[in-house]
């Protein structure tokens, strides 16, 4: 496990001070192999990203968020990708100044309601990054029969609902 020690070395701290039970427990577990797996994933995109185009894939998780839910409150939006509403904010505000996203403020029963858009510079944007990853994503997708795909996709909706319905998740 090259890759292990550069991506999650939180854990390996905890793994060398384990007895080699303990050790084939954790590597077992689902969260352990969850992180695992989406540290690599985060830093490959990241890498991607960096390399390639002039935002970040953070960014770009955003600029998606945007074009498939338009008029978005920025609450929502934080709920949506899990983002604290801080963190959101920051970023909001360097593709508001580059001019890839819109605040629009607005009226809703006698409430002041700020919503976000994607200006036509973010749009283009957007679509552009989207058509270019396409493929990286097919190939990471090719990796399962359309029947694993499928039964992961489902086994990680369970998973992720049952721990958002057993714990109170706010991202504000």
């Amino acid at each position: 496990m090259q890759i292990q020690y550069f991506v999650n070395d939180e854990f390996l701290c905890i793994i060398n001070n384990m007895g080699n039970n303990n050790k084939d427990e954790l590597a077992n577990s689902i969260i352990y192999n969850l992180e695992n797996t989406t540290r690599i994933a985060k830093v490959l995109a990241c890498r991607y990203f960096e390399n390639n185009f002039d935002i970040t894939f953070s960014e770009h998780i955003i600029l998606n968020a945007l074009y498939f839910n338009p008029k978005i409150h920025q609450r929502d939006l934080a709920k949506l990708i899990y983002k604290g509403t801080a963190n959101l904010s920051r970023d909001l505000e360097k593709l508001e100044k580059r001019g890839l996203i819109k605040r629009n403020i607005e009226t809703k029963e006698k409430r002041i309601v700020k919503t976000l858009v994607l200006t036509k510079k973010g749009l283009k944007t957007c679509e552009k990054i989207n058509i270019k990853t396409q493929t990286h994503l097919e190939q990471m997708e090719n990796i399962f029969t359309q029947e694993e795909h499928q039964q992961f996709i489902n086994l990680l909706e369970k998973l992720r609902n049952r721990l958002t319905e057993s714990h109170d998740m706010i991202f504000e």
